[in-house]
């Protein structure tokens, strides 16, 4: 055989076991995207509302009910709850963690 032919072969063989094993992690569904560890958006089981995660577990934004969350674990989180009036913030968890309640004014 020719060797340019076997390295072009050798090259659509890579490029269809790459395609046939990357394929199955991005999948468009009535839930959302999801491209495994990558990016995913799905709904959340036991409460209404819908969560982002990205990069494996080191970024994620969720929304459930009136409470949003976003953060980068271990780094750093935010929690706010318009309804409870509060907000929490997590620096370096379990080192500095601050929440904040709504004081009343009277």
């Amino acid at each position: 055989m020719v060797k340019g032919f076997e390295n072009f072969a050798w090259l659509l063989r890579m490029g269809w076991l790459a395609g046939g094993l990357c394929l199955p992690m991005v999948a468009f569904a009535q839930d959302g995207f999801s491209a495994g560890l990558l990016y995913d958006q799905f709904p959340l089981t036991l409460d209404s509302g819908h969560r982002t995660e990205a990069v494996g577990p080191f970024f994620y934004h969720q929304e459930r009910d009136t409470e949003k969350s976003w953060g980068m674990p271990p780094l750093f989180s935010h929690v706010t709850d318009p309804a409870t009036e509060s907000e929490a913030y997590d620096l370096l968890y379990p080192l500095l963690t601050c929440e904040i309640y709504q004081r009343d004014s009277h």
